[in-house]
This record gives C-alpha cells, structure tokens and sequence, in this order.
C-alpha cells in the first residue's frame, strides 16, 4: 500500500488516483468523506480514511490503516488554505495550524509508520532484502520555501518549515528514501484562492500570466511524475538526487 494525505483535491487526489490505475492499493486520506468516496467508487483498490491530520486522533486513524497493510510509500499532499495576504496581514494562529499539518503530519506519520515496519522480524534480524526495499516517502517543495513571494508570505513561511523538516528526514530516517518534488504552477485549489484573491500581489499577476499562457500545469500531469519515482525509480537515482523538478526536462526519466 501506498498512503497518500491529502486526497480530496489537488496533487493528492490525482497522485491517489494514478497510483490506483497502476495497479497499487492506495490508503486515501482527507477530511471530506463525500470526495474520499468519489475517488473511490470506481476503484476497489482505494482504501479511504477520513482524518483531521491536524489533530492526534487524525494521525491514529493513518497508522492504524497501516498497520493492517505493507506499507512502500508515503504521499504527503495534504495542505491547508493559507490566505494569499502580505506579512502585516498574517496571524499566527492560522500559522501554527497551517504547521500542524504541513510539518507535524508528515514529521508523526513518518516515525510512527517506520516504527512499525522496523518492528517486523525481516528488519529487526537484519534481512537484507527487506533492507533493500525502503519505504519511499514523498513531500510535495515548493519554490516559495527558498523565494519568498510578497502576498504568500504565509505560505512561504509554511513550505520553508516544511522543506527542512523533509530534508532533515532524508539526513536521518535510514530505512527511508525521501523524495522532494517540485512540482511548480499547478492548477489547483491553492493557485486559484492566489487568482481569485480580492489582494493585488505579484503572485497573484505572475499566476495570471500564467493562466493565460496555458503555463499551468494539471493535477494529473504532476501525478504522473510523482508516481514514476515511486514505482519506477530504482533506489540509486532517488538516492543520488535531493530533489526532483516536474519543470526540468532531465528529471523526467520514464
């Protein structure tokens, strides 16, 4: 099984339903039901789970759908609706819950599931074909974690949190391979809360350019990409690389 948060809309729905018509069972995780059953009508290999992931209780409902499968992969999609305002604007509150799930989700769902899988008697007596198939975790970067964005300082604050966090895990989760993945100007429900925002931003200009060239990629086409380093890269590439860009020709190898 491959858990993937976040799949009610955007990169993570799609990346739940990709990886579903290759043939993988996909534990589905969101906080909407009624989408959570959409996804899966037609897919009998889509386990759903409704969570808050901001919540303890939320982060128990994943691992217990864990610990009933094999678990090769984790897809952290889930977000937050982080409001495209200037840094004067910002709350701190909305922040720390925004923290909640970018950060802290992935960082508990991360040691509590590896946890699990290090438990079983194939790690714990040092098998080493066990050892050779390491649980594949991806965290969707964003460019806004290293370019701050003026009107999206509350995202970029997230992302710049969020990719250190996934960047400490590839230094010190050893039965792991993590993946950053940049999957750039994506059409999703965050970039149109950016278009749609009553506040002019550059952001909010640049994405309309965008838009308008049709330089906006879809859900489905990142999907694809993150599927194919889950199911096609071998351990080596993942290995030698830090992060993977949808935008860059030379990261696409399949």
């Amino acid at each position: 099984m491959i858990i993937v948060t976040g799949a009610t809309s955007g990169i993570g729905r799609a990346t739940a339903a990709v990886l579903a018509d290759r043939g993988v069972t996909v534990g589905a995780v969101g906080r909407r039901q009624a989408l959570l059953d959409q996804l899966s009508a037609q897919r009998t290999n889509i386990i759903t789970v409704s969570a808050d992931l901001s919540s303890s209780a939320g982060i128990d409902q994943v691992v217990g759908l864990a610990s009933n499968y094999e678990i090769a992969g984790i897809v952290h999609g889930a977000g937050t609706h982080v409001d495209p305002v200037e840094y004067c604007q910002l709350d701190g509150a909305d922040l720390i819950e925004a923290m909640a799930v970018h950060v802290s989700a992935p960082l508990d769902l991360n040691n509590r599931i590896l946890t699990q899988l290090t438990r079983q008697p194939s790690h714990r007596s040092g098998n080493q074909s066990q050892a050779s198939t390491r649980l594949r975790i991806v965290f969707i970067d964003s460019y806004s974690a290293t370019s701050h964005r003026i009107g999206w300082s509350a995202y970029s604050i997230v992302k710049a949190a969020a990719q250190m966090a996934a960047r400490a895990a590839a230094a010190e989760l050893p039965h792991a391979i993590t993946v950053r993945v940049f999957p750039g100007a994506v059409n999703t429900p965050l970039v149109s809360g950016v278009l749609n925002s009553p506040n002019d931003s550059p952001t909010r200009a640049l994405f309309e350019l965008m838009a308008a060239n049709d330089q906006l990629a879809e859900p489905e086409q990142a999907a694809t990409f993150i599927a194919h380093l889950l199911l096609d890269a071998t351990e080596d590439q993942l290995d030698n690389r830090s992060s993977w860009d949808f935008n860059k020709p030379e990261d696409h190898l399949f």
